[in-house]
């Protein structure tokens, strides 16, 4: 059990590169568009963009701010099902209040829409040569929204072969979230031992202050029952000597109370934050 919590850990855990506002700890520069994609002159993409049937385009072309010769360069000529035609990625307006990422399939050569995400990818990468890509993407919140999710998608076949991407792990956390700097070489796979257990968005006990993103009073993000089963990635001893671990809470039982929502994209979560080590059982491997 341990190996697929850390196997989880090794796909949501790492360095993303963003340009929305994530914590520092969750960026890296590395991730470049252009080490993936074709290089094609505009006019011979907008030839192929322009013969797309989907309400991406419409949305575009109506728009007072966005046109798609305008917007040329969110379109990315990638072949990330690995079958020698060039797909698509679109990723940023799409006539909704958060950006888009959308995958057309280049289906004898027609760009059929294959999945529509909200948010922004901050990594790509083949886990064998000759694989299909696989991805990771960050939604993020809008407005007075508060709930970011960190979702990894990998490719997938049918029975009859037809490709599309599998959402394979999601872990969420509140706007706000303050975030370790380091992470346990190992982490710590643990059990909730005490009746009911908090969640909080740092790592101290408040529960008076104003919160500048939510509208709740202190850190409190959830709360959880006794047998909870989470992984501890890091800690943090705060000014009265309590140790605190920063934890992903795998929710295999309900939260008693919970902020937490799904997010701009459907999917079972895992929640980020900050738990006292204190009734924390530590769980063998």
């Amino acid at each position: 059990m341990y190996y697929r919590f850390k196997l989880l850990l090794m796909l949501q855990i790492g360095l993303f590169n963003t340009l929305i506002a994530a914590p520092d700890v969750l960026i890296d520069t590395s991730f470049n568009w252009a080490d993936w994609e074709y290089s094609l002159p505009n006019d011979e993409k907008l030839e192929i963009i322009n013969k797309i049937d989907d309400k991406l385009m419409i949305a575009l072309k109506n728009s007072a701010l966005n046109s798609i010769k305008d917007v040329i360069a969110n379109f990315h000529f990638i072949d990330f099902d690995f079958d020698g035609d060039e797909d698509l990625i679109y990723h940023g307006f799409a006539g909704t209040e958060s950006d888009r990422t959308v995958f057309f399939i280049n289906n004898q050569g027609n760009c059929v829409k294959i999945l529509d995400l909200y948010g922004s990818i901050v990594k790509i990468w083949r886990d064998e040569p000759y694989l299909p890509l696989s991805f990771k993407l960050i939604d993020y919140p809008c407005c007075e929204n508060y709930t970011y999710s960190v979702e990894t998608y990998v490719p997938t076949l049918d029975v009859e072969g037809n490709f599309s991407f599998r959402l394979s792990g999601k872990i969420n956390y509140i706007r706000g979230t303050e975030f370790p700097l380091r992470f346990y070489d190992t982490p710590i796979l643990f059990n909730v031992s005490n009746e009911r257990y908090t969640l909080r968005a740092s790592p101290v006990i408040d529960s008076t202050s104003n919160n500048d993103f939510i509208d709740v009073k202190g850190n409190v993000i959830a709360e959880y029952p006794k047998g909870t089963i989470g992984i501890a990635l890091a800690d943090k001893e705060d000014d009265t000597g309590r140790v605190w671990w920063f934890v992903i809470v795998f929710n295999n039982t309900k939260p008693l109370n919970t902020i937490f929502h799904v997010g701009n994209n459907p999917g079972n979560y895992y929640s980020f934050g900050w738990m006292s080590s204190r009734y924390l059982e530590k769980l063998n491997r």
